[in-house]
C-alpha cells in the first residue's frame, strides 16, 4: 500500500536534498563552513533503501524490521564520523540535520497526498535508525581523537626534552671555551684550534635550528622550499661523511661509479645523506663498516645507507617516517632521539619531487632516498 508513496520519494529525490541542503546552510551555522557534507553525499543512496523500505513493508512491526540496516547504518556512520572532526560542530548540531531531514521528507511526500501511519512510522524509524548510529560513530570518534590527542602530546613532551639535551650539549662547549678564553692567555695556534671548536659547535646548533624549522613546515603540510643549483653530489657524500668520522670514527665506507652533477639543493643533500647516517651509528651494528652508494636507475638517482644489525620490526616499518616515532627498539634503548630525522629526509626528498623507502631483514638495513634527474 505504499507504492505510491515509494514511487514518489523516488521521483522526488533531487527536490528533497535541495530542500533539505538550504534548511541545514540557513538553520545550522556551523555547515556553512563545511566542505563536505558525508549525509548529502549519501542521500540518494540512502533516500533510495527508504523508498525500497516504504514499497515493501506491509504492517507496522515490520517497519524496523524491512529497513536495509546494512545501508542505513553506513550512513549514519560515515556522517556521524565526519562531523566529529569538524571543529565547528557538536552532537547536537548533527542530530539537527536528520530532524530537518525528516521534516523535509514528510513536507514534500505530502504535497500530492498525506502519509499514512505506517509509512510515517517507517521514516521515523529510519531516520532514529541513522541518527543512533551517527551519534554512536560521532561519540566514538571523539574519543579516538582525543586519545591521539593525547599521544601525540606525549610524543611532544618527549621531543621537547630530546631538543633541550641535544642544544645544551654544543652550547655548553661553547660557554666552556669562552670561560677559558677568558681566564687564560693562549698563543696564536690554540686560539685558531678554540675558534675552530666553537665554530663547530655554533654550527651543530645552527643545524639542529635548521631541521626544526623545516621539519615544522613539513610538519603543517607545507613543502620545504629548496635552493636549486647544479651540486657535485659525489663531493658532498665525502665531505659529509668526512665531518661524520671526525666525531663517530672511520666506520663509513662511500660507493660510486661515476660523477653526479645535479640540479638539486646541495644543503638538502647533505643534511639527507648526514640524517641517515647518523641514523645508522644510533641503530646499526657497532663492528661493521655503513656504506653509503650512489647509483642510477633509469631517470632517477639513488642515494643508498646501508648498516648491518637487527631488522627493523614490521610494525616499526609502517610508521618510520612519521613524525615523532621512533621504533621499539629505538624507545628502549639509550639513544636520544628526536624521533625527526627520518620525516625530515622524506620532507626533503618529497620536496625535490622523490621519495624515501627501506628495507630491512637479516642482511641489514637500507634507506634509498630516489631523486628525479
Amino acid at each position: 500500500m505504499s507504492c505510491e508513496t515509494s514511487v514518489r520519494l523516488e521521483r522526488n529525490i533531487n527536490k528533497i536534498m535541495h530542500a533539505w541542503e538550504q534548511r541545514t546552510l540557513r538553520e545550522i551555522v556551523a555547515s556553512k563552513y563545511e566542505g563536505s557534507v558525508a549525509l548529502r553525499d549519501s542521500l540518494p543512496e540512502y533516500l533510495g533503501q527508504l523508498a525500497k523500505a516504504l514499497s515493501k513493508t506491509l504492517d507496522h512491526s515490520d517497519a524496523s524490521k524491512k529497513l536495509d540496516k546494512d545501508e542505513s547504518t553506513r550512513v549514519g556512520k560515515k556522517h556521524g564520523k565526519e562531523r566529529a572532526k569538524s571543529i565547528n560542530y557538536t552532537m547536537d548540531q548533527m542530530i539537527k540535520e536528520y530532524h530537518i531531514l525528516r521534516q523535509v521528507l514528510c513536507e514534500v511526500l505530502e504535497e500530492d497526498a498525506p502519509l499514512n501511519q505506517i509509512e510515517r512510522e517507517i521514516i521515523i524509524c529510519s531516520i532514529e535508525q541513522a541518527v543512533n548510529d551517527a551519534a554512536t560513530q560521532f561519540s566514538e570518534s571523539l574519543s579516538s581523537l582525543n586519545d591521539q590527542l593525547n599521544e601525540e602530546k606525549q610524543l611532544r613532551d618527549k621531543f621537547v626534552a630530546s631538543l633541550s639535551h641535544d642544544l645544551r650539549t654544543p652550547l655548553t662547549t661553547i660557554k666552556m671555551i669562552a670561560q677559558m678564553l677568558a681566564k687564560k692567555s693562549h698563543g696564536p695556534e690554540e686560539i685558531i684550534k678554540t675558534s675552530a671548536r666553537i665554530v663547530t659547535a655554533v654550527d651543530r646548533v645552527d643545524t639542529m635550528i635548521q631541521d626544526l624549522l623545516d621539519f615544522t613546515h613539513f610538519r603543517v603540510g607545507e613543502k620545504l622550499p629548496l635552493n636549486l643549483k647544479v651540486c657535485n653530489l659525489n663531493n658532498i657524500c665525502q665531505t659529509t661523511l668526512d665531518e661524520l668520522i671526525v666525531i663517530h670514527g672511520n666506520r663509513f665506507v662511500f660507493n660510486a661509479k661515476e660523477q653526479f652533477n645535479i640540479l638539486s639543493d646541495c644543503d638538502a643533500c647533505r643534511r639527507i645523506i648526514e640524517n641517515l647516517a647518523t641514523n645508522a651509528v644510533k641503530y646499526g651494528s657497532k663492528s661493521t663498516p655503513i656504506t653509503l652508494s650512489l647509483s642510477r636507475k633509469d631517470s632517477t638517482l639513488e642515494i643508498s645507507l646501508h648498516n648491518d644489525g637487527n631488522p627493523i620490526l614490521a610494525q616499526d616499518l609502517k610508521t618510520i617516517f612519521e613524525p615523532y616515532k621512533r621504533t621499539a627498539s629505538a624507545e628502549n634503548g639509550t639513544q636520544q632521539g628526536w624521533g625527526i630525522g627520518l620525516p625530515l629526509v622524506r620532507g626533503l626528498a618529497e620536496a625535490h619531487g622523490g621519495f624515501v623507502k627501506v628495507e630491512s631483514g637479516v642482511d641489514g638495513t637500507t634507506f634509498t632516498v630516489s631523486i628525479p634527474i
